[in-house]
């Protein structure tokens, strides 16, 4: 058997063996032939030297390809299970043992000392098959288990975190006009069903180009006007109405605490991974050293671009402000004027008119004093 090439004869068939009841594979006492493919105990495989493999012995080969056959698990979490396994195991057998010790000394027991022991090995073998069960609820989930579902879900925060990113930037590609007609309907319904019904469009589609404040829940509101998500409103919003639309949630009472809960999470991995953060601002190394150089000014107005975008609508030559009013207005000479223009024509998709520029560039004291919005 020792010179044999490690290739499968197919005669692992005759000693390959289920998979236990109760505990693991490697814990029961079984192995893995990586030739074969096949899980085999001491009785399908042979030491190094020939001589047979025998129960617990470590070094076994495959009978069938003359493989090494592997004894333990490779995955970090899965050894630290079998080693609590094979701890519980040890305290079965060791109670067990101190039975057969006993009678075969013939030492007289009394009724309650058999219970003891008796009770004692069933529990050690419930807690076994309980550690062994995979179908687990999430409150009965600790220790090793736990680490390896905050893992799993790391991994799904990661990935809603890179759709976010994604659905922002298929945003460029949104047709203006039919968006800001969704959102004039959303803002009268305040529903994303009654809008399908009555646009005859998808409620994933209608998601994707409504992305308003008001279609989030309170708390969510709250956490989004305080700059609780992200300092930028632009990623803040898009948080917040990624985790409203992961529940498709439309106004009901129920999953608001879970959506907030869900928005934390999101802007938390947003806040502790920056790479993401320049992905989705689309922020290469040279465009991120000219934004670290900028001016608070200058930042505070890119700010309140993001957090009140504008809607183009159709230009009246002779009652609406023009570009040049708007380059004045919209600079970081008054932020006051800027965040007055921007939200006002956010707010009702259309620009301010000629004679209101006029005013704001010439007395804007007065004119913000008596048009508060």
């Amino acid at each position: 058997m020792k010179g044999e090439k490690r290739v499968c004869k197919n005669i692992c068939k005759k000693f390959k063996v289920k998979k236990p009841t109760t505990g693991s594979r490697y814990g029961s006492g079984q192995g893995r032939c990586q030739i074969c493919d096949v899980w085999i105990n001491h009785k399908g495989a042979h030491m190094k030297d020939g001589s047979p493999a025998i129960e617990n012995s470590v070094g076994w080969h495959c009978n069938c390809c003359n493989y090494r056959i592997r004894q333990k698990p490779r995955n970090r979490i899965i050894k630290e299970k079998l080693k609590i396994e094979t701890s519980q195991i040890h305290e079965i057998k060791k109670t067990q043992n101190e039975i057969i010790e006993l009678k075969e000394k013939k030492t007289f027991l009394s009724y309650d000392e058999v219970k003891q022991l008796k009770k004692k090995s069933d529990d050690k073998n419930k807690k076994l098959k309980k550690y062994s069960s995979i179908k687990e609820s999430r409150k009965g989930i600790t220790g090793l288990e736990k680490n390896n579902f905050d893992l799993e879900n790391e991994i799904n925060i990661l990935q809603e975190v890179k759709n976010i990113i994604t659905n922002h930037k298929k945003e460029k590609h949104q047709d203006l006009d039919i968006k800001t007609d969704l959102i004039d309907v959303y803002l009268d319904l305040n529903s994303i069903k009654k809008v399908s019904e009555i646009t005859n469009q998808p409620e994933s589609i209608i998601r994707e180009y409504i992305k308003s404040p008001k279609r989030l829940p309170s708390k969510l509101k709250q956490a989004y006007d305080d700059n609780e998500l992200s300092v930028d409103p632009k990623l803040g919003l898009n948080i917040a109405i990624h985790a409203v639309d992961y529940y498709n949630w439309d106004g009901e009472f129920g999953n608001q605490e879970k959506i907030y809960e869900f928005a934390i999470e999101l802007s938390q991995y947003f806040k502790n991974h920056s790479s993401y953060k320049d992905e989705f601002f689309n922020i290469t190394v040279r465009k991120k050293e000219q934004f670290v150089n900028q001016t608070p000014e200058t930042i505070h107005l890119n700010r309140l671009k993001a957090k009140y975008p504008y809607f183009s609508s159709s230009f009246r030559k002779d009652q609406d402000r023009d570009e040049i009013q708007y380059e004045k207005l919209i600079s970081t000479k008054d932020l006051r004027i800027a965040k007055f223009v921007l939200k006002w024509e956010n707010r009702h998709m259309k620009r301010i008119s000629k004679e209101w520029a006029c005013e704001l560039l010439t007395n804007p004291d007065e004119f913000l004093t008596t048009h508060k919005i």
